[in-house]
């Protein structure tokens, strides 16, 4: 399975917006209601996946994605410090294995697996700006990649010491589109 085609699967159950899809999985379960499902519940549709300022889509994932965690527990407990709380996990299997992290701020979503880290925005002028100047200061060995053999959704690659650096764009809501930075190690890491 390619690396990057789950991350648009969380996009499309966030559309319907966020109270109602978490009451209706709040009704279809036999547990109570805890902390995060009711947080969810309170949270603005528009910050799901919000329109994040370049330099805070970078900054978050510097923090989380590059010098942040190894694992995803340990990433849970530091995005969870950060007040994100995740959304709870898709029906396919790749989105089973990943889980999306928001916050009801305009900070990006974040995308956690044990191989994928990334942050998520909707589109905005500058990004790509700002993340091109990003890969050059702090990757100063990083290769372009050809982005013909990855998913179709992605701009730009980079081949780094340990995996390899990818934003991707794809529709949104109406005309406007959802931009992607993700971090792919092809190994799991321990911590």
């Amino acid at each position: 399975m390619h690396p990057f085609r789950h991350i648009s699967s969380y996009t499309r159950a966030a559309r319907f917006g966020g109270l109602a899809v978490v009451m209706a999985l709040g009704a279809c379960s036999a547990d109570p209601l805890d902390s995060d499902t009711l947080e969810l519940a309170t949270m603005r549709d528009s910050n799901i996946i919000p329109k994040s300022s370049p330099g805070q889509l970078r900054r978050v994932f510097d923090r989380f994605c590059v010098k942040g965690a190894g694992n995803p527990d340990t990433l849970d407990t530091q995005l969870r410090a950060a007040s994100y709380v995740p959304m709870r996990q898709g029906r396919t299997a790749a989105a089973r294995t990943s889980r999306l992290y928001v916050v009801d701020d305009r900070r990006p979503a974040v995308i956690v697996s044990d191989r994928i880290c990334g942050v998520r925005a909707i589109s905005r002028t500058g990004q790509t700006e700002e993340i091109n100047s990003y890969i050059t200061n702090a990757f100063p060995k990083a290769r372009p990649m050809a982005t013909d053999r990855l998913n179709r959704d992605v701009e730009q690659a980079w081949q780094i010491d340990d995996g390899i650096i990818a934003t991707t764009r794809n529709r949104w809501i109406g005309n406007r589109s959802a931009f992607t930075l993700l971090l792919f190690r092809p190994e799991a890491r321990d911590g």
